[in-house]
């Protein structure tokens, strides 16, 4: 008998079949941690999950996410999935209910143990991000073609 604990039921929300395609073909290597259960575009949730990961891609963000829609009355919670990483908009999603805030940038690992430390109840959200260089980059050096 295995000591693991059981893999994490996650629901993968976003109104676009690709998206919830390829994030689950993404968690899929790691089943003994994770394990989708929801797969279905543009409907709510009816499993009861531990945890719904919200893609917003095309979707609405920040305070504009409706949780108590996604829940849908269960205990899950709400980890939002985004590349757009503003820490505002972060605060904001977090402030409304969502439990944790992971960046697409993770790669499939990174994002496993996000949720692993959003169940545990951990606070999860992007690193700080670094400031951009605001040196502008000459291109004096390239030839014609290269423009």
């Amino acid at each position: 008998m295995s000591d693991s604990p059981p893999p994490l039921s996650v629901a993968i929300v976003n109104d676009y079949e690709i998206v919830i395609a390829g994030v689950a073909a993404a968690l899929a290597p790691f089943s003994e941690r994770v394990r989708v259960v929801e797969l279905d575009s543009q409907l709510p949730v009816i499993s009861d999950v531990d945890l719904i990961l919200y893609d917003t891609f095309g979707q609405v963000q920040g305070d504009g996410i409706d949780l108590e829609t996604l829940v849908n009355g269960g205990r899950a919670k709400v980890v939002v999935f985004s590349w757009n990483v503003d820490p505002d908009l972060v605060d904001r999603a977090l402030s409304r209910g969502a439990s944790g805030y992971l960046s697409k940038e993770l790669k499939a690992e990174g994002m496993v143990a996000g949720l692993e430390a959003v169940w545990r109840g951990e606070s999860v959200r992007p690193p700080p991000q670094q400031p951009v260089d605001p040196t502008p980059v000459s291109y004096t050096h390239l030839r014609a073609h290269e423009t």
